[in-house]
């Protein structure tokens, strides 16, 4: 199978334009989608990350357009129905699918990453994204999948724990040496050390038995 990265200025598009004008950053994928005539409709979700505000406001604007008939809203989660020109029909095709959710930058850039079983679909993708958006493609390879991460994006967390975990990657906590340690990131969001501690803890327990315990649990048992 072949898969690409590509990365794209999404200042032109909805999405990556509304992330930029907000400071949010956000992932998400079209679910399905529908043709119509002249236009495109697709179902979508779309994850957000930042502060709480922006992204309720990113959500509004987003939910308002004219070109969204349907929504939903819960907490940093929309699920959307919207319509598309059939020009973009390319970017729609069922020989293209994504294997990772589309990552939405707060600069306006967007990567996607996406497959199929023949090279020209891919490059042909590839060349829409680029005559429309101005797109770079960073690699395109033949591989084996080995992970399909669009179905779910993580466990549902709250607020204190996305927060949480969100501090401690931005802070480099997870970097190899550790740029950061608990008590500066409790006080960075201004908790106790114990309180801070008790939500990245409890995230880190949804999280890690979401994103393997059902691959390694019966190894281990």
């Amino acid at each position: 199978m072949w898969v690409a990265k590509i990365k794209m200025n999404g200042e032109k598009a909805l999405i990556g334009r509304l992330c930029k004008k907000y400071r949010v950053s956000a992932r998400g994928y079209p679910i399905s989608t529908q043709w119509k005539g002249k236009y495109i409709y697709l179902n979508f979700v779309i994850f957000a990350f930042g502060n709480r505000s922006n992204i309720k406001n990113f959500f509004k604007e987003l939910s308002q357009h004219r070109r969204m008939s349907h929504f939903e809203i819960r907490g940093h989660i929309i699920v959307g129905y919207l319509r598309e020109s059939s020009k973009l029909s390319p970017m729609y095709h069922h020989h293209v699918f994504h294997v990772e959710p589309v990552v939405f930058s707060p600069d306006g850039h967007e990567v996607w990453t996406v497959a199929s079983w023949e090279r020209k679909e891919i490059m042909s993708f590839s060349q829409l994204l680029e005559s429309r958006y101005g797109s770079e493609l960073l690699k395109i390879r033949e591989e084996s999948i080995s992970n399909l991460s669009v179905l779910t994006l993580h466990p549902e967390l709250t607020l204190q724990q996305k927060k949480a975990v969100e501090v401690a990657i931005a802070q480099g906590y997870y970097d190899v040496p550790r740029k950061a340690e608990l008590k500066e990131l409790a006080h960075k969001i201004g908790v106790s050390y114990s309180t801070y501690q008790t939500h990245l803890r409890k995230a880190e327990k949804k999280l890690l038995p979401f994103f393997f315990e059902r691959s390694y649990r019966d190894i281990y048992r």
